[in-house]
């Protein structure tokens, strides 16, 4: 379980969040919907303990995120990937693992060359990623954020620049990843995307939670982002 508890990071002209709460529990998918200067995004940054906080809390499992310890159980898409550009795909994918988990063996090899070859990064694998596109990018980043399937998963506009098959295979490791009892966050402007994956929807408005839709609810999301913002 998550708990985010009145989580408040104020900016300039008023920006930010605040006093954001929220609880997930394990396997659900929670959806942030808004438009841009919402908040999304900085929300996202404040429960993956990415920011220093004006207050409030997020607990994962009853661990603070900003301890290192839970950050090795977090996975993290942001919105704007910043790479070494003169390493491979694999390179990158290996040094990350091994600073994230401390080891590598042939299990989590297997594992990850085979997300590798689902995201059809696999050919690509010892191509410097400054010779990737930014779709191929993209997919290493969702690569990262979900392998070896952390307790939570947060993915910043994850389908932005990625294919249609690319997608569809990321559809599936979140699934994947519900099965295994992953809690996963995800902000998106596709709203069909996220109706097709979401347990709960979080419409925020000036940093604040405006509406919370359940997934099983039936509810037309364009409908709800109609009456919110337009």
């Amino acid at each position: 379980m998550i708990q985010i508890e009145g989580i408040t990071k104020r900016y300039e002209k008023n920006k930010g969040i605040h006093n954001l709460s929220l609880k997930c529990m394990d396997g659900e998918v929670i959806s942030l919907i808004g438009p841009n200067g919402s908040g999304k995004s900085t929300s996202l940054k404040g429960i993956a303990g990415l920011l220093k906080l004006d207050k409030g809390y997020v607990l994962l499992d009853d661990k603070n995120t900003l301890e290192a310890d839970t950050k090795r159980r977090i996975g993290y898409l942001p919105e704007n990937l910043k790479f070494d550009f003169n390493m491979t795909g694999y390179e990158l994918v290996e040094m990350v693992n091994v600073l994230k988990f401390k080891y590598f063996n042939g299990d989590e090899e297997t594992e990850i060359s085979k997300m590798l070859q689902d995201f059809d990064l696999w050919e690509s694998r010892h191509m410097k990623l400054k010779n990737y596109s930014v779709g191929m990018r993209k997919k290493i980043g969702i690569l990262l954020a979900i392998m070896r399937f952390p307790k939570l998963i947060i993915l910043d506009e994850p389908t932005n620049a990625v294919d249609t098959k690319g997608i569809i295979t990321l559809k599936r490791y979140i699934e994947e990843a519900k099965r295994r009892g992953c809690i996963i966050i995800v902000s998106s402007h596709i709203l069909d995307f996220i109706s097709s994956i979401s347990t709960k929807n979080i419409f925020i408005k000036d940093g604040q939670v405006e509406r919370i839709v359940s997934g099983t609810d039936n509810v037309n999301l364009e409908e709800v982002y109609k009456e919110l913002y337009l």
